[in-house]
Formats: structure tokens, C-alpha cells, sequence
């Protein structure tokens, strides 16, 4: 499976270029989304699309860590990216459910 190419959006739109045909075209996403499939306008080929809304740059991070919370609960997440302004990480199943947006969690890795 081919990964996914990464844009950027700004007021709720991106250029996309296809990696086909070289083909630009603006496009507007809704402001909920993360990534997209795009059909080029010109040779018809899809492009998944992961779509970045952070003013400064995302630096691609994979691997494992552990998120500890306030009351000294950890457990487990998937890195995915790191930025000035956050980290990008995936909790396993069951695990997001005990966060709150309010709290200032800690991020444990080698």
C-alpha cells in the first residue's frame, strides 16, 4: 500500500498536485478531516492525501511510548509525528478513554 503524501492546509483548502501528471488543482476539505483519497481531474489517479494544519513543520517520528498521565497511570501510544507546536500519536484501544484535553500529559521513550 502506497503512504500517503502530506499537504498542506491552509483556511480549510490545499494544492494538490498529482504525482502522475503533475496536474495542480485547489481543493477544499472540511476542517474535521486528517486525510483524504483525491482522483486526479486530468489522468484519474488516486492519491491518499494526509493533510497537515499546523502552521510550522511536522518531522516524521515513528515508534512506542508510554504517555503517562497526572495520577501516575501509563500506558502505551504510537508515535506518529513531532512539531513545535505538539506530538502526533495513536492511543491502542481503550487507552484514549482515560484522557482529558485539560491535562498536561508526560511521554516516556528511549
Amino acid at each position: 500500500m502506497a503512504r500517503a503524501k502530506l499537504y498542506q492546509v491552509k483556511d480549510n483548502r490545499f494544492l494538490f498536485r498529482c504525482e502522475e501528471c503533475g496536474a495542480k488543482r485547489s481543493l477544499a476539505v472540511p476542517p474535521n478531516i486528517r486525510s483524504k483519497a483525491v482522483r486526479c481531474h486530468k489522468c484519474g489517479a488516486f492519491t491518499r492525501c494526509a493533510l497537515n494544519r499546523r502552521l510550522s513543520r511536522r518531522e516524521e517520528q515513528c515508534g512506542r511510548a508510554m504517555m503517562v498521565l497526572p495520577g501516575g497511570k501509563e500506558f502505551p501510544v504510537d508515535l506518529n509525528d513531532v512539531s513545535d507546536g505538539g506530538v502526533g500519536i495513536n492511543a491502542l484501544p481503550g487507552g484514549g478513554r482515560m484522557l482529558n484535553l485539560s491535562w498536561e500529559v508526560k511521554l516516556k521513550c528511549s
